[in-house]
Order: structure tokens, then C-alpha cells, then sequence
């Protein structure tokens, strides 16, 4: 088995793993007061272990792995806290990833194009407006031309129909708008079903496509790292370099996503209901 299909393979399995982190995450980089302390404090971690890891020549072949895994886990971390900073719902469920919409970006080589992505990121506004009764009847009645936004229509429609069973969402929403915000968001009655997303946009997991995109970038750099592990010094010095890099271009991805979050008054006027919608 080929390097890039190991790492692909680690991908997938890590990617799994990190369904529950996202709340932590948040909470975190809410003690920070903008996204640059953050990115500066994440980046600064992840280069200290990345030099860690590297610090005992000759063994660093076998911690590569491992430290490729936390790599990842921190990729996660900082894509939540700057969504969190920006304001935006944190989309993590049994089917949908804000996270994998970021690594489809840091694997398009920083590249924003909604078109491949599930949705469009959320701001926290445009999630209690879908949570509302009245915001929730009216995207109901909407569709769109662009494909982009009739998928994160329908995403959202999603979110709030599921909204009462799931726990994880309403953490993350307590956590960002209060108590206050929450029971009024569950205090709505029964909503009518929406229109499911398209079946694609309803697999959490990393495709294997994508997945051998991620190992492509992350496989680049392990030769090197193989080879400057046996020079003492610079070898730490090289990793911690490498992890920050790697994490800073993570964190402008998920920027780029969070920035481009749906608000409220775009589903309002953002290319007008082309018709409306019967559930």
C-alpha cells in the first residue's frame, strides 16, 4: 500500500473520530478576543509539539504517524474557533461537516468554490431565523436557481426540523447565544417536514476522492521530515515550521468559508424564489 493511501486511509479514520469535538473547540477560542489570537495560539502549540515530536533523532520515523493524526485533530480545532469567532452556527451532525466543506478548500489549495461543497457556512443569525416559526415558513416557501444556495436552503431547513433531537446542536447553541436564545428556539412547535438535501449532501464522511487529495498534500511533506529528523536541532525546528504553516493555511480556508456564511436577508433577496415550494 502506497504512502498517499495509508495517509488517506488515516484521514478518513481520524476524520470519524472528531464528530464530538466541536464544543470544546469553541469554547476555547471564546476566551480569545479576535481569530488572529487564536490562529496565533494554535499555530504556536502545534509548532511546539511538532518540535517535540521530531526531538529524538532516529526515532521520529515512528512518530510521524501520530503526529500527523494530531495535526489533523488540531486542523478541526481551529476551523470550529474561527467559526465560532466568526459567528457562525458550528455544523457538525451524523450528516453534515462543516469541517469537511474546509478540507475540500485546503485540498482545492485554498480555492473557495460552493459548488463543491454540501452548504454554505450558517452565521448564527441566519440559523435562528430558520429556527423561528415564521423564518422556518417562509425558507420552506423559497427555492433557488444556484444550486449553492438551494443546497444550504435546504440544509438549514434540515438543521432546524432535527433541531429538538440533537443534543450537539443545542450545546453549540446555548454555548454561542444563551439560554434565552435556546428555549425560544425549542420553544417553537412542530415543524412540517422540508425537502431533504441531496443524498451526497447527506454523508458526513470524507470521500475517498478527497481523502487522496489530503494525503497528497500532507505525504509532500513527510520525506523531508524523514530526512531532517536525523539532524539534530534543525530537525524540531523544521517540523514545528511545517505543523504552523500547515495549520495557518487550514485556518485562512476555514476564514475564506466562514466569511462567505449565509445571512438571513440573502435567503431574503438573494436571487428571489424562483417558485414556491409544496412539502
Amino acid at each position: 500500500m502506497s504512502l498517499e493511501q495509508q495517509l488517506a486511509d488515516a484521514i478518513v479514520s481520524a476524520f470519524d473520530h472528531l464528530g464530538g469535538e466541536p464544543l470544546e473547540a469553541v469554547r476555547q477560542a471564546l476566551y480569545q478576543r479576535t481569530v488572529g489570537d487564536w490562529v496565533r495560539q494554535e499555530t504556536t502549540t502545534t509548532a511546539l509539539i511538532g518540535g517535540a515530536e521530531m526531538a529524538i533523532p532516529g526515532l521520529h520515523a515512528l512518530t510521524i504517524p501520530a503526529g500527523i493524526t494530531f495535526l489533523l485533530h488540531k486542523m478541526a480545532t481551529i476551523t470550529w474557533g474561527i467559526g465560532a469567532l466568526r459567528r457562525a452556527a458550528i455544523v457538525e451532525t451524523a450528516q453534515l461537516s462543516d469541517l469537511r466543506n474546509v478540507l475540500t478548500i485546503w485540498g482545492n489549495n485554498g480555492y473557495y468554490d460552493a459548488s463543491q461543497l454540501s452548504h454554505r457556512a450558517i452565521s448564527l443569525p441566519a440559523l435562528s431565523y430558520v429556527l423561528s416559526a415564521e423564518g422556518y415558513q417562509q425558507l420552506l416557501a423559497r427555492s433557488y436557481a444556484d444550486e449553492s444556495d438551494e443546497r444550504t436552503r435546504r440544509v438549514a431547513l434540515h438543521l432546524a426540523y432535527h433541531f429538538v433531537g440533537d443534543e450537539r446542536m443545542q450545546a453549540l447553541y446555548r454555548h454561542q447565544l444563551g439560554n434565552k436564545a435556546l428555549a425560544e428556539a425549542l420553544s417553537v412547535g412542530e415543524r412540517p417536514e422540508p425537502p431533504l438535501p441531496e443524498d451526497n449532501d447527506l454523508t458526513r464522511r470524507i470521500g475517498a476522492r478527497l481523502a487522496l487529495r489530503l494525503a497528497a498534500q500532507l505525504s509532500a511533506r513527510v520525506p523531508a521530515r524523514l530526512l531532517m529528523g536525523f539532524v539534530p536541532l534543525i530537525g524540531p525546528l523544521f517540523n514545528a515550521i511545517a505543523n504552523a504553516g500547515t495549520l495557518q493555511s487550514m485556518a485562512d480556508c476555514a476564514d475564506k468559508y466562514y466569511y462567505e456564511a449565509v445571512r438571513p436577508e440573502d435567503w431574503q433577496n438573494l436571487n428571489g424564489p424562483e417558485h414556491v415550494h409544496h412539502s
